[in-house]
């Protein structure tokens, strides 16, 4: 990491330290809370049933969502090309939308028409969320949907504690 990206990221994490140290865990607890039940909310609105485990045989039934640790709650749509998985350093282009959780999704991001690139597993260019969902997807031509809460979003995101829903396909940036 050069020495701007290292500033600028010991910036990012000072000022969202002072952002939230004015607030008192309660507050920030609430806001929390509110993420979670916004989650829960598109989730039962939309009737997708979780599960806590990968797909064993990676067969993605409609309307379930993976549930990983970290809690990204992600659906695999198209598996892509599985003899050519991305692994670390490599170079890939991420097409998305990425969109509220409200009744009437608004798009707040939209990369459909020029690509996010980013060196996976290497790369400042995409937050910690967004990285593990692409290990999941993990194949050239793969297609997600998948929501990423705050926490594990980028700094802007985690700084409104809001969760947001991403329709991602990943490709090689080289094919």
């Amino acid at each position: 990491m050069n020495n701007i990206a290292k500033i600028i990221t010991a910036f990012a994490a000072v000022a969202f330290s002072l952002a939230f140290s004015s607030c008192g865990n309660s507050d920030y607890e609430k806001l929390l809370d509110a993420e979670s039940a916004q989650i829960n909310a598109y989730i039962n609105r939309n009737g997708i049933k979780v599960i806590s485990s990968y797909p064993a045989d990676s067969v993605w039934q409609d309307g379930v969502y993976y549930k990983t640790k970290s809690g990204i709650y992600i659906h695999v749509d198209d598996l892509g090309d599985t003899s050519d998985t991305i692994v670390p350093n490599m170079k890939i282009q991420a097409s998305y939308l990425k969109k509220t959780l409200d009744v009437d999704p608004e798009v707040v991001a939209d990369y459909t028409k020029s690509p996010h690139e980013i060196v996976y597993g290497a790369s400042s260019d995409a937050s910690t969320g967004m990285l593990e969902a692409i290990g999941i997807m993990r194949c050239h031509g793969a297609k997600a949907t998948f929501i990423l809460p705050s926490r594990i979003a980028n700094s802007v995101d985690m700084n409104a504690v809001t969760p947001y829903l991403y329709e991602m396909t990943i490709k090689l940036a080289n094919k």
